[in-house]
C-alpha cells in the first residue's frame, strides 16, 4: 500500500467532496493499485463560492487537503477500449474518520 499526493483542480476536488465523482483519471507512473491510498492537493485554489454551480437547493461542499481516499478498483491495459496504455481509471472512496 502507498500513499500518493496528487495535485486536482479545486472542480474536481469539489465535486469528489460532494459525491458526485467517484473516480480518477490518471497517467498510471505510479502503479496505482487496489488498496493504495490518495490525498489530492488542490492546485488553483480560485474558487469563491459564486463561482459554484451548486443551488441553494444543493449542498455546499467543502474540502480539507488532509482527507484521504482509498483506490477500491483500477482500470488499466484497455487499449481496445479506448483507454491508452499509459493511462488508469481508478475508483475512489472517502475513508471515514472513525
Amino acid at each position: 500500500m502507498k500513499l500518493h499526493e496528487l495535485k486536482i483542480k479545486e472542480e474536481y476536488m469539489i465535486d469528489i467532496v460532494c459525491g458526485k465523482k467517484t473516480f480518477e483519471l490518471r497517467n498510471n507512473d505510479r502503479d496505482f493499485q487496489v488498496g493504495d491510498i490518495i490525498r489530492f492537493i488542490v492546485a488553483d485554489k480560485n474558487h469563491t463560492e459564486t463561482d459554484s454551480e451548486q443551488t441553494s437547493e444543493q449542498p455546499v461542499c467543502y474540502y480539507d487537503e488532509n482527507t484521504l481516499y482509498r483506490i477500491t478498483y483500477v482500470l488499466k491495459n484497455v487499449p481496445q477500449y479506448g483507454l491508452d496504455k499509459d493511462y488508469a481509471i481508478l475508483g475512489i472512496k472517502k475513508i471515514e474518520e472513525k
